[in-house]
């Protein structure tokens, strides 16, 4: 019989089970492990065991110069990740705040949404902190514009395909519709329903 795993073992099967990309970093945002979501998207870093700051493990299109490291770019200062870490160092962790980065992915650069999370982990190796990165970059698109017909209200999806609405928000969300008259529509199909009861 298999001896049970170990405590980072069992750890790192937790982590690799989530779908969203999760490192474990140090107070630097030095990138100490990652799940498997987070390996598969961004690739294997080259200087893994080098343990690469975060910045260039996720290949962020404001890293500085060769010749200088992620946290030395003019863009750093407001870097989401590296603020949500220096929160959760302080004892304030980050949940699920929306960000916008653009980073390098399969070689193309790409703007990806991300709610990030960052909070205090305990290990017996030092200060350690769990940063998530959720991508919603697809919820945010669906909220921004959408082309819509001016007179029957259909909309247009990314395949150039004329759908009504209900249709459309089925297909890209959970959501999930009743139906029911608003007050105008009430009053134009059925107006005996809202004229006043004759006096008597």
């Amino acid at each position: 019989m298999a001896p049970p795993p170990s405590s980072d073992q069992q750890l790192k099967q937790v982590l690799d089970a989530i779908p969203s990309f999760v490192f474990i970093v140090d107070k630097d945002v030095r990138v100490l492990a990652s799940n498997t979501a987070a390996n598969t998207f961004f690739g294997a870093h080259p200087e893994a065991h080098l343990q690469p700051l975060c910045g260039d493990y996720l290949r962020c299109v404001n890293a500085p110069p060769a010749n200088k490291n992620c946290g030395h770019s003019q863009h750093c200062p407001e870097c989401v990740v590296r603020n949500a870490v220096n929160a959760a160092v302080t004892g304030q962790p980050t949940v699920r705040k929306l960000h916008r980065m653009q980073l390098r992915v399969h070689g193309a650069e790409s703007e990806i949404w991300f709610l990030i999370t960052a909070n205090p982990l305990e290990s017996d190796q030092g200060d350690r902190y769990m940063l998530v990165l959720e991508d919603v970059t697809e919820l945010v698109s669906l909220r921004s514009l959408v082309p819509m017909c001016a007179k029957c209200r259909k909309v247009r999806d990314d395949k150039n395909y004329w759908q009504s609405v209900e249709h459309y928000l089925l297909q890209h969300t959970a959501m999930k519709f009743s139906h029911g008259l608003c007050p105008d529509c009430l009053q134009l199909l059925y107006p005996e329903e809202n004229d006043p009861a004759p006096a008597s």
